[in-house]
């Protein structure tokens, strides 16, 4: 499905590009050339509502590390680190009639071991697909590298949300060491499995 939803949306951003028009990214990550939706940024919004609908039935660690990966700007992932890696505390907001609203806090959307869970099998996959060669190994590399990245800004995230000491944040280093620096050439997330 995504395969032919991935050609339909190439085939609209040539159509528009031969129009005259240049398809440009918006905040939503979605293309824009400033006038009502055309075939391209429908088609383009049909796959982000499909990737988001399949994010609810993976796992959650696979889900937002899915959502990381589709998401190009640096600020933006922040967020959604904090958000869904973090507990959140308690707040006291107050209404336009000034009453106050206490909001209790609440535990991470998703824990830090299900993003390790999920960065180990992505890493451990994309070796084992390049394995069989069906992938070239530059390919393989630039995901791994993406995957490397998400886990630096997740530490960062970690170390934010529960502190630089904190036993998440050991775990999430500690985990994640044989992934992104294997001490073999032997390794699963090396040669995959």
């Amino acid at each position: 499905f995504f395969t032919v939803l991935n050609m339909n949306i190439r085939d609209a951003a040539v159509e528009q590009i031969e129009a005259g028009s240049t398809p440009s990214k918006t905040a939503e990550g979605e293309f824009s050339t400033g006038e009502s939706a055309n075939r391209y940024q429908i088609l383009q919004h049909i796959y982000t509502r499909c990737q988001e609908e399949v994010e609810k039935a993976v796992s959650p660690g696979a889900g937002l590390l899915n959502k990381l990966l589709r998401t190009d700007q640096d600020s933006i992932r922040a967020n959604q680190l904090r958000h869904y890696l973090c507990p959140q505390k308690p707040k006291t907001i107050s209404s336009p009639d000034g009453t106050s609203v206490d909001l209790p806090g609440s535990k991470a959307l998703v824990k830090p071991s299900e993003l390790i869970d999920a960065l180990q099998n992505a890493v451990r996959q994309i070796r084992t697909v390049e394995k069989t060669g069906t992938v070239d190994k530059a390919a393989a590399a630039g995901l791994v590298e993406s995957c490397r990245q998400i886990a630096i800004e997740a530490r960062l995230a970690i170390g934010e949300g529960y502190g630089i000491e904190s036993e998440e944040l050991k775990e999430f280093e500690l985990s994640l060491q044989p992934v992104f620096r294997p001490d073999n050439a032997e390794s699963e997330y090396v040669k995959g499995v």
